[in-house]
């Protein structure tokens, strides 16, 4: 798994690199990219292909239009007229960085950034065209759980922000991978589903660590949720952080479950997917 992830921030680079002109843009796209994150989206889309085809690397450039499009997104997000945080990863915000003007430019590049490079893919041009469908579809989805997210203080809505700005992605991740194997209609369905309950797993466990989670997890002084009033489920029914706990190895339980129905369903042992869900579970051993 580390060969992998060192060859996504390698390739990553190269991107970056190859498009910069040593602009403040380029370095606020840097800023953003080089060094942050786990690679959890082009890591799921490259396991899965691993899992099915057993070969994967020669993916790795269309895995990243994921990671491109969900940074643009984290960029936005932060601003001032969006979710207005400081902080991200630790460091510094894009727009606290670079002021808002290259952080709102930079997220609009990042997204172009990521269909230019599917145009410019050596894949079949069916293919290409079935990512570039799968991405923008994502990413319609990201901006209407955003706007819903920022008019929206109704528990009863809460699920459909997360299966927008959440979700949506990861169900991406799975789309591309059923996409990159030649899976029929019926496969990618399943796999676009199970993206989707693995992205709302994802969601719960970054509200819970947005509401009992220390600065060494979440990177931010102060919770984000907290100080924009958001409504999550464990600030709305008043979790401990014990019952908090209790609730997110339910759902642990159920996404395994779902992973063993797809498993069967395609005749597909999901090790290498696994792997990766569980670099998404450690942050749970440093709290």
């Amino acid at each position: 798994m580390n060969n992998l992830i060192e060859k996504i921030n390698q390739e990553l680079l190269s991107i970056i690199e190859k498009d910069s002109n040593k602009s403040n843009l380029s370095k606020a796209s840097e800023y953003m990219l080089v060094g942050q994150g786990k690679r959890i989206r082009p890591l799921l889309v490259l396991s899965l292909c691993k899992d099915i085809n057993n070969t994967c690397e020669e993916f790795v450039r269309e895995s990243l239009t994921i990671e491109l499009l969900h940074t643009a997104s984290l960029v936005h997000d932060d601003l001032p007229a969006l979710d207005n945080d400081d902080y991200r990863r630790g460091k510094e915000s894009c727009h606290k960085k670079f002021g808002e003007a290259v952080a709102i430019l930079t997220g609009d590049y990042l997204q172009a950034l990521a269909f230019k490079i599917l145009c410019e893919s050596k894949l079949d041009s069916k293919v290409i065209n079935k990512l570039s469908h799968s991405l923008a579809d994502s990413f319609t989805k990201i901006c209407h759980g955003q706007e819903m997210d920022m008019i929206s203080s109704d528990i009863e809505n809460i699920s459909t922000v997360h299966a927008l700005k959440t979700a949506a992605l990861f169900s991406c991740c799975f789309e591309f991978a059923g996409i990159l194997t030649n899976q029929n209609k019926e496969n990618v369905s399943r796999l676009n589903k199970l993206g989707y309950h693995l992205g709302m797993y994802f969601q719960i466990l970054d509200d819970y660590f947005d509401c009992y989670g220390s600065k060494k997890v979440t990177g931010r002084l102060i919770s984000s949720d907290i100080k924009n009033d958001k409504v999550t489920i464990f600030r709305v029914d008043n979790y401990t952080k014990k019952e908090a706990l209790v609730l997110i190895k339910r759902r642990q339980k159920d996404l395994s479950l779902n992973i063993d129905k797809l498993e069967k369903h395609i005749d597909v042992k999901f090790n290498f997917l696994r792997e990766v869900i569980s670099l998404v579970d450690a942050r749970l051993e440093v709290e």
